[in-house]
């Protein structure tokens, strides 16, 4: 199946639409939201990999592992202040 691809800071994105534009002329922000995020990938090197078996759909723990709408009222302090989960926030 042809795919879109297009690489930034080491992370690969595949669109499934061939005729896509390109990463960066898609989302003309990103780098610049990046920089005011200080959000640099260039440090990060493999460290380790834990592998094991979930008794689940991976798309249900995926979900369940990135989300944080909760966050706010389960994890107050440090760890929820790490999530930005305001809608209305243009931070």
């Amino acid at each position: 199946m042809p795919v879109a691809i297009d690489t930034w800071q080491g992370f690969v994105f595949v669109n499934p639409d061939v005729d896509a534009l390109p990463l960066r002329e898609a989302n003309p922000e990103l780098d610049a939201l990046a920089a005011k995020t200080n959000l640099d990938f260039s440090g990060y090197t493999f460290r380790q990999r834990w592998t094991y078996e979930i008794p689940a759909n991976w798309k249900v723990w995926v979900e369940n592992a990135t989300e944080c709408y909760h966050c706010p009222t389960v994890h107050r302090g440090s760890f929820s202040d790490a999530f930005d989960t305001d809608e209305t926030s243009t931070s």
